[in-house]
Order: structure tokens, then C-alpha cells, then sequence
């Protein structure tokens, strides 16, 4: 089956978009879909009408390459700290199998750590944007959206059509654990 968004131009493919009536002017933050090969990409839109007939569409108004935190994987307390396998935390070294400490040298060892607890062991920059939304609140527009990765972030424009930038990812609290999950 294929299909299209009936109100948004047809040359996009629209799906999910969330409508916010601003200033006399419908905005419409969709995610935005490659088919036929894959939902979700690097960039997002903006669509806009005064009379639903005739569209502007914005865009890319927000790309992954703005997004300059870590992928959604922390590394366990203490093992960032050790120096050598024999400081690893005894949580971590009981379950360690014993060809690791055969293969790789500890300094090795600890560079993948680093590095898949700071990408998640993915490529930054495959990272895919979608379920966008936007508020409107004191002269800024403020977009949301989820990363495949299962983070959330908000980033900030002086228009409702972007472009939106200064990213965050969207916390717990202080601590700075992230809120994961979609949507």
C-alpha cells in the first residue's frame, strides 16, 4: 500500500506531523521519511499554510550534524577509573571472559570502552530524527524531537519555521540522565 499525506505536498513524505495554528498561520513539524527504503532521517521540516491550499515548506529547519552530545549509552561506574583488568570493579571482572585479557592489551580495552559508552558504538552522524513537535512561549519557538537512540532534545529558533538550533538533550534532572524512550 502506498500512501501520502493528503494535505501536505506530495513531493515529501510527511508522516506524524503535529499542527500548532500560530500567528494566523498553520504550522505543521513532521517527521521526515526516505521511502521506499527507510523512515526517518538526518533533517527535519517545517510545513506551513495560511489557507491549507497553498505551502511553504521550510527546510531542513533541524539536522543531526547540530547535535554534539554522546549517544545514549553510559559506561558503569568504575570502570572508566581502572588502570589495568585487575582494577576493573569485581562486577564487571567475574563476567569479563577470560580471551578479552588474551587479546587486548588493557589500553585497547579501555579505548572501546570510551568509545562505545560515548557513541553507543554507532556512527554520530546516523543518527535519525524523528517525532518532531514545537511550543511557542515568550517570542521562541522551541522544537522537540526523538533520536533513534532513544534520546530527546529541544532546540530553539526566533521562528516558528526554524531554523532551530543550540540543541539539548532533554534531562531527568540535575544529574543529567537522560529521558529516553520516543514520542
Amino acid at each position: 500500500m502506498k500512501a501520502r499525506n493528503p494535505v501536505l505536498p506530495l513531493q515529501y513524505h510527511f508522516p506524524d506531523g503535529e499542527p500548532h495554528f500560530i500567528n494566523g498561520e498553520l504550522y505543521v513539524y513532521p517527521s521526515c521519511d526516505e521511502l521506499p527504503k527507510r523512515y526517518c532521517t538526518e533533517k527535519l521540516y517545517v510545513a506551513h499554510s495560511k489557507d491549507l491550499e497553498n505551502w511553504t515548506v521550510d527546510g531542513p529547519v533541524f539536522d543531526n550534524s547540530r547535535l554534539d552530545w554522546e549517544m545514549a549509552v553510559s559506561c558503569p561506574p568504575g570502570l572508566l577509573d581502572a588502570n589495568s583488568y585487575e582494577e576493573l570493579p569485581n562486577y564487571f571482572k567475574e563476567y569479563l571472559p577470560q580471551w578479552v585479557r588474551r587479546i587486548f592489551p588493557f589500553k585497547a580495552f579501555k579505548a572501546l570502552l570510551r568509545k562505545f559508552s560515548s557513541t553507543g558504538g554507532k556512527d554520530p552522524s546516523t543518527r535519525l530524527l524523528y517525532a518532531p513537535d514545537s511550543l511557542t512561549f515568550d517570542g521562541k519557538s522551541y522544537l522537540f524531537f526523538c533520536t533513534s537512540d532513544d534520546l530527546e532534545g529541544v532546540a530553539v529558533s526566533d521562528s516558528p519555521a526554524g531554523p532551530f538550533r543550540d540543541p539539548v538533550k532533554i534531562t531527568k534532572d540535575k544529574s543529567g540522565d537522560p529521558i529516553t524512550g520516543i514520542d
